[in-house]
C-alpha cells in the first residue's frame, strides 16, 4: 500500500528504508567525487593519484567517511587552485601576512610555494606543470616580472599568481638587459670620446702647458 501511496515504485521505497541506504551512498559519493575532480580540471582517476586512494576504496566510502576526505583533502585543493588563478598577489600576501617588498626577491615558484596553503608538489600536480616548466618558474623572481611586465610593484600586486605563472611559461623572454655601469670621471687633462671609452691624454704634459700660461 505504501509505494502506491506515494507514487513511487516498490524499488524506490526500499531505498528510503534505513536498512537500504547503502544503495544510495555510491552513487551520491561517485557523482560528487567527479563533481570534485572536474572542480581541479581532471577526472576521478587523476584525483585518486592525487589523493593516493584507490577507486576500492571510494566505491565503499561511506559519506561521512567522504565528507571526512572532501573537507579534510579535497576542499584545500580546490581552494589553492581558486586563490591562484583569481586571488591577487598583493591579497595573498597579506592573508599571510606578508608583502611585495619582502617576496620583490624570490622566485614565482616558491612565491607560489609560499602564499598557497597546500603543498607545492600538489600545486604542479594540479596545473601539470613539467619539471622543466617548474625549473622555468624558479628562475623568474617577482623583481624579474617588474622587468617583464613594466609598472610599479603595487601594480604587479593586482596581477594573479596564474597570470604571472602562464606569463613566463608560454613567453619568450630575454635576459635583461644590464644597467650601463656609472664611469668614473677622468682626471684633469684626460678626456673620454664616448661612454665606453678609457680617459685618454697626458695629464702631466697639459698640467705643464697649463702653468705655462
Amino acid at each position: 500500500m505504501l509505494p502506491s501511496e506515494f507514487n513511487v515504485s516498490p524499488f524506490e521505497f526500499n531505498l528510503t528504508l534505513p536498512s537500504r541506504w547503502s544503495l544510495l551512498v555510491l552513487p551520491i559519493v561517485s557523482d560528487a567525487y567527479s563533481k570534485a575532480a572536474g572542480a581541479l580540471g581532471m577526472d576521478p582517476d587523476r584525483l585518486s593519484t592525487l589523493l593516493d586512494v584507490s577507486a576500492e576504496v571510494i566505491g565503499n566510502i561511506s559519506l561521512q567517511g567522504f565528507q571526512d576526505l572532501l573537507e579534510r583533502s579535497i576542499r584545500p585543493l580546490i581552494d589553492a587552485k581558486t586563490s591562484l588563478m583569481s586571488s591577487s598577489l598583493q591579497d595573498l600576501a597579506t592573508a599571510k601576512g606578508t608583502n611585495l617588498t619582502v617576496l620583490q626577491n624570490e622566485s614565482i615558484f616558491d612565491v607560489i610555494d609560499l602564499l598557497l596553503s597546500v603543498p607545492i608538489q600538489n600545486v604542479t600536480f594540479i596545473f601539470n606543470w613539467t619539471a622543466q616548466q617548474q625549473t622555468k618558474l624558479k628562475n623568474y623572481t617577482v623583481d624579474d616580472m617588474l622587468y617583464y611586465r613594466g609598472g610599479r610593484l603595487q601594480g604587479l600586486g593586482d596581477e594573479t599568481l596564474f597570470t604571472l605563472a602562464n606569463f613566463i611559461l608560454t613567453e619568450t623572454l630575454l635576459p635583461p638587459t644590464p644597467s650601463p655601469p656609472t664611469l668614473a670621471p677622468c682626471k684633469r687633462g684626460l678626456t673620454r670620446v664616448s661612454k665606453d671609452a678609457d680617459c685618454t691624454g697626458n695629464p702631466v704634459f697639459k698640467d705643464h702647458l697649463a702653468g705655462l700660461t
